[in-house]
């Protein structure tokens, strides 16, 4: 279960927002006993879905979205930061996103348009269990790896 301390931490980091339906939220945490916060969570006040709507083939193809925009939709060129989790549905929400998860050797990269979900929130507890690797793994992917499932983009789509 991993190492105690002394005496517990007890010093809570506490966030609170609201989602884009007017839905307050909070959430708080606390390291308590253990010598490492092992807990993480995920508070996702809106949801969208990534379809995969092509390859951008980088440098060598003359440069998809160079200018930074195409077609209306914001292009994320690799080296660009792509504020997590900032981007609402309010009318710029269909983006480009370029998925910069794949290796760099690789010649092209796949596209995503996003797919807003309007009424649809995100949140999510990741208990360590005695260590905070498979925690901080789940709460930094699983909106990922979720919002790219073909499921879950066709229903997005039908939602539309």
């Amino acid at each position: 279960m991993g190492n105690l301390l002394g005496s517990p931490i007890t010093e809570k980091h506490t966030h609170e927002g609201e989602t884009l339906d007017g839905l307050p939220y909070g959430i708080s945490s606390m390291q308590g006993w253990r010598v490492h916060m092992e807990d993480a969570h995920i508070a996702q006040p809106y949801l969208y879905a990534e379809k995969k709507i092509g390859y951008d083939a980088g440098s060598e193809r003359g440069n998809v979205g160079d200018e930074g925009t195409e077609v209306g939709m914001k292009v994320v060129k690799e080296g660009d930061s792509l504020p997590e989790n900032q981007e609402g549905p309010d009318g710029d929400a269909s983006k480009m996103v370029r998925d910069t998860t794949t290796p760099a050797s690789t010649q092209s990269k796949p596209i995503y348009q996003r797919i807003p979900l309007p009424n649809h929130s995100l949140f999510a507890v990741f208990d360590g269990h005695g260590g905070s690797f498979a925690a901080e793994y789940a709460s930094r992917n699983l909106l990922r790896v979720l919002c790219r499932q073909s499921a879950f983009v066709a229903y997005a789509e039908r939602l539309k």
